[in-house]
Parts: C-alpha cells; sequence; structure tokens
C-alpha cells in the first residue's frame, strides 16, 4: 500500500534502502505475520488448529542457528510465543533473515498435509507467507525478497526481471559455460553476503566465455575486443562499451587482478556493471545467431 506518510516522505523509518539490517519495525510486522502460522505444541491440552509451526520446536531449531541455549520458560506452554518473539525481536539482523529461510523450508515440508484443503494450502501454504513477506519488504523498503526456493535474495527491479531471467534461460548448448559464470554473477551480488567484487568479476567471464565461444582462437577477453571491432556487424562504439567495462575489471582491484588495496566498489557499481553485462550478453548472442544465419 503507498501510504500517505511514505509517499510524501514523513515517514523516516522507510525513508531509504534497507540492505544489511532488519528494523525494529519491521520485525514487529512479522511477528504479526507468524502469529497466524503458530500453535502451542509439545502439549496436549493444546490442538494445531491444522497451523503449521509448533511454536517451540521452531524456537529450537532457531537456537541452533543462533547457538543459543534454550531455557524452561521457552518450553512453557505459557510463555513459549512470547519468548520466541523476544528472541525475534534482541537477535542480530542477519539471524531474522535466517528465520524467515527457516519458516518457509518447514511450510513447504507441511504443505503435503493440505493436498485436498485448498482453503487451508492458501491461508498456511507457502506462496501465501512469501507475498505477505515480500509486501513487507516491498512496504518497509527493504532490499530483499524471498524467492520462489524460500531462500532470501536481493530484489531484482521488475523491469529488469524479465530481461535478466531470459539471458539466463538462453545460456544453453554452446554458451552452458557462460551460464555458470553467469550464475554466479547473480549470487553474489543478490544473495547474503553482497560480493560486489566478485559479482563483477563473474559478469565480465561470462561475456569473456561468450566471446571466446564465437571466436574460438581467443583465449582473452582482450582478444574478443580485437576481433570484434573487425567485424562490420558489430558498431565500434558498442564495442567500446565492452572494453571499457574490461578496462574497468581489470583496473579495479580485487576483482580480475589481487590488488594491495581495497576497490571501495559499492553495490551500485556491481549492479551497473551485472545489468549492462547482461545486455551485452544478449546482444552477443543475437548478433551471433545473425552473422550464422540461425
Amino acid at each position: 500500500m503507498n501510504r500517505f506518510s511514505k509517499k510524501y516522505g514523513f515517514d523516516e523509518k522507510v525513508s531509504k534502502e534497507i540492505i544489511e539490517d532488519f528494523p525494529e519495525w519491521t520485525r514487529v510486522a512479522l511477528l504479526q505475520i507468524l502469529e497466524d502460522l503458530l500453535y502451542i505444541d509439545m502439549d496436549s491440552r493444546y490442538s494445531s488448529e491444522n497451523r503449521p509451526l509448533g511454536i517451540k520446536k521452531m524456537h529450537k531449531d532457531f537456537s541452533s542457528i543462533t547457538r543459543i541455549e534454550m531455557d524452561q520458560d521457552d518450553y512453557d506452554s505459557w510463555l513459549c510465543q512470547e519468548r520466541l518473539f523476544e528472541h525475534l525481536k534482541s537477535t542480530p539482523w542477519y539471524y531474522v533473515y535466517d528465520f524467515i529461510e527457516l519458516v518457509s523450508k518447514e511450510l513447504k515440508l507441511n504443505e503435503i498435509n493440505y493436498l485436498f484443503e485448498d482453503e487451508k494450502l492458501k491461508e498456511f501454504g507457502f506462496n501465501s507467507f512469501q507475498k505477505k513477506i515480500n509486501d513487507l519488504f516491498k512496504e518497509d523498503n527493504v532490499v530483499w525478497r524471498l524467492n520462489e526456493k524460500g531462500e532470501i535474495s536481493r530484489n531484482i527491479p521488475e523491469v529488469l526481471l524479465k530481461t535478466v531471467t531470459t539471458a539466463e534461460n538462453e545460456l544453453e548448448d554452446k554458451f552452458e559455460p557462460a551460464r555458470n559464470h553467469y550464475k554466479k554473477a547473480i549470487k553474489y551480488i543478490f544473495s547474503i553476503p553482497i560480493d560486489s567484487e566478485n559479482g563483477i568479476k563473474e559478469i565480465v567471464s561470462a561475456i569473456e566465455s561468450i566471446g571466446r565461444t564465437i571466436y574460438p582462437k581467443t583465449s582473452t577477453l582482450g582478444q574478443v575486443i580485437k576481433e570484434l571491432k573487425k567485424e562490420s556487424e558489430f558498431p565500434k562504439l558498442l564495442v567500446d562499451v565492452i572494453d571499457k567495462i574490461y578496462i574497468f575489471s581489470n583496473a579495479t582491484p580485487s576483482i580480475r587482478h589481487g590488488g594491495t588495496s581495497h576497490s571501495n566498489l559499492k553495490i551500485e557499481d556491481a549492479e551497473f556493471v551485472f545489468y549492462t553485462g547482461v545486455s551485452l550478453i544478449r546482444y552477443l548472442m543475437k548478433l551471433d545467431k545473425i552473422k550464422n544465419n540461425t
């Protein structure tokens, strides 16, 4: 919902992108989502009401992640939900994302119990949880999203998502080696922890792999660029874009060569190179098809 306070910049809590954090106000909303999924387990006096997540079990599994030993109150049926919520409120931000992935895993496993209960599946299934979490992240300007696998990954803007997905799907057959670099680039840039240097290295390596496939006698992206400049099908100024990306990746410390200083790269730098790289990958593959009449 595009609230008045957010739309006109009055809500300071969501005025900037949230990357390495899980703020208090977002945690409060998360707990509200969880309330409808939890039941008091390990106690015959309470019915699950077909809800999927036992509070004590979830807390035990979460405590294994955070390496915090549970105490007697954590297993008390009167206090167990409060204790779990206190743990989620006070734990470091990155563990909250771990907990969301833990919930996702449990919901997916539990869906078999609702095979013949469509309404229960809609209410307690993973897809419903995923939508609520992603709506919350979008509302609070959190850059992360819960993907179809139940894993937290960095959000790809909708306007670019189709292009990114199409590029990955097209990297097959002779371009399959480039696909491996491409998938690594996505992981480094859009998953926790973010690794801008390796993300750039892998997307440039994907471009290099495609270029070397088109020109089998080449062994580096620099040699590929020289071949591209000889081709009339490739406008020189567009080839210069590939050249500049190549120069940038070679000149910046810790990307393609070991450095003696920090690169100081920002995630925005990595995203720019990645999206530019995606466009170059699709461009090279299409021109290869035109050149070979395929």
